[in-house]
């Protein structure tokens, strides 16, 4: 998995290019809380060029969402493809967490 960025108006877009799986969520998830912790508070992730993400990546992802809004920020999912959006659909996370297709 590698990761790039860019920021638009105050939300940071973050490209996930590979899979989100246990060999590489403790890497990404200190990435997102870096993110916040230096004041990027409002991420949007993109995962259009992500397959498959496990459990200890969606741990990350919440994880870093709750991170973000007890600092007034927020999180969105950009992209994501049917497989990455029924696993959010089937944990519920899409209740918690605006998934689109792209930024607006």
């Amino acid at each position: 998995m590698k990761n790039g960025a860019d920021n638009k108006d105050d939300w940071t877009r973050v490209v996930v290019a590979g899979n989100i799986d246990h060999q590489n969520s403790q890497e990404f998830s200190e990435e997102l809380l870096n993110r916040i912790n230096c004041g990027e508070r409002r991420l949007l992730l993109d995962l259009g060029r992500c397959e498959f993400i496990s459990s200890s990546g969606l741990g990350a992802i919440a994880a870093a969402l709750m991170v973000a809004r007890s600092r007034g920020g927020d999180m969105e999912i950009l992209n994501a493809c049917a497989n990455v959006r029924n696993l959010f659909k089937t944990t519920k996370l899409n209740t918690i967490i605006r998934i689109t297709k792209s930024p607006e």
